[in-house]
């Protein structure tokens, strides 16, 4: 992620390259603190049977987001779609959920990432 799209995320919003510059150099304690802040991971999870996705669509975006650090469209969308029905979870809650067989997830694909 460059200098741009850090600054982006952080104010919620697209900047163009000399407001990340400026926010760099007025800014930089929340910009170093934005920075250290490990972002906790999300379980995504998608009934199959709902999904225009495939596993290989999956393994696919895990490749390219451990090489770019980002994630594809494809896998905003998939997000998207998981937030609409309510199927987002944290390790923890996830880790509960299913232990508890709170949501079954038989037919399920599941997106585990921290670069929402």
């Amino acid at each position: 992620m460059n200098l741009q799209e850090t600054v982006s995320k952080i104010l919620g919003r697209e900047v163009s390259t000399e407001e990340a510059k400026d926010f760099a150099l007025n800014q930089f304690g929340v910009l170093t603190s934005y920075l250290r802040k490990p972002k906790e991971y999300r379980v995504y999870v998608l009934d199959a049977d709902c999904s225009k996705f495939t596993s290989y669509d999956i393994d696919n975006w895990l490749s390219y987001q451990e090489i770019h650090g980002k994630l594809t469209d494809d896998a905003k969308t998939f997000i998207s779609e998981c937030e609409r029905v309510g199927n987002v979870y944290t390790l923890t809650g996830f880790n509960n959920a299913s232990n508890l067989e709170e949501i079954n997830l038989n037919n399920s694909y599941i997106f585990i990432t921290n670069c929402y």
